[in-house]
């Protein structure tokens, strides 16, 4: 067990700290969201793959920088695909921005960036999270008093993150098609 996973399930707070109530519909929804992931068809196991790998991000830290790169992969795998060479507009920057903006208006509950991030349009911020995750990747330093400053902190990125992933998966469950 990794020493993150220890700490999170033998520190009192961390497991019992803020007890969550499921409801019955709630028990229901994750029941058929469980019959559509054991459904799904071969040429989804993309989808499957993701909700594989954005499980086993839970043995990361989200204090650890790997996070960012981790829920930005699953993102890719699950919206985008390798960039042209031919188009200007294809690199994996520009195909995030835009597709997770127009599959947001498919997703079943709203992950608005302003409710995240300060005051910008959701392009911006998704170009900021890219930028963030690419200043990771490369292993340059992030100023959330500067450059990054919109977007807040570690720990609304990862959130805000986690949320659109939630989001993706459910609609690749449902409609892989869009995916």
């Amino acid at each position: 067990m990794s020493p993150y996973a220890a700490l999170r399930y033998s520190d009192w707070e961390q497991a019992f700290g803020k007890p969550e109530i499921i409801t019955t519909i709630q028990i229901a929804f994750i029941g058929e969201l469980y019959e559509m992931y054991q459904n799904l068809p071969d040429q989804f196991n993309f989808v499957r793959i993701a909700v594989q790998n954005f499980s086993s991000l839970r043995d990361i830290s989200n204090g650890s920088d790997l996070v960012i790169v981790g829920l930005f992969a699953i993102i890719e795998s699950l919206i985008t695909h390798a960039p042209r060479s031919s188009e200007s507009l294809d690199s994996i920057n520009h195909q995030i921005t835009n597709k997770i903006i127009l599959l947001r208006k498919r997703f079943s509950r709203d992950v608005l960036p302003k409710a995240y991030f300060m005051d910008a349009t959701e392009d911006k911020i998704w170009k900021k999270l890219y930028s963030y995750r690419s200043a990771v990747a490369h292993g340059t330093p992030v100023n959330f008093d500067g450059d990054h400053q919109i977007l807040k902190d570690r720990i609304t990125v990862i959130k805000f993150l986690q949320d659109n992933i939630k989001e993706l998966i459910i609609l690749g469950l449902k409609e892989p098609e869009f995916l």
